[in-house]
């Protein structure tokens, strides 16, 4: 059994194999660099990490103050110009409550 295995399970799991071989550690996914193998806290990647989700509380007037700040015009369809800046930018909009 390898070191992975027995940290997260356990003497329970009882395949012989290493670390290299081991289908846990093959079916974590890394949220950062979208790769399975290893988890984001162990992420090499995560130095270079730029976060691709923008967060933003689904209100009207929270969506109006994050344009405002950004120095975008909006007009009268705030979503649009929300979704547009995040295309623009490489970011998935998530809303909040």
């Amino acid at each position: 059994m390898c070191t992975i295995c027995i940290r997260i399970m356990g003497a329970s799991f009882s395949s012989s194999h290493t670390e290299t071989d081991c289908p846990l550690r093959a079916s974590m996914y890394c949220s950062i660099c979208a790769r399975y193998g290893h988890l984001h806290n162990n992420c090499p990647a995560a130095s270079h990490y730029r976060p691709s989700i923008l967060y933003i509380k689904n209100t009207d007037n929270a969506i109006r103050a994050f344009l405002k700040e950004k120095g975008i015009s909006y007009g009268t369809k705030i979503h649009n110009a929300l979704h547009d800046y995040a295309d623009l930018n490489g970011l998935r909009v998530v809303y909040t409550l």
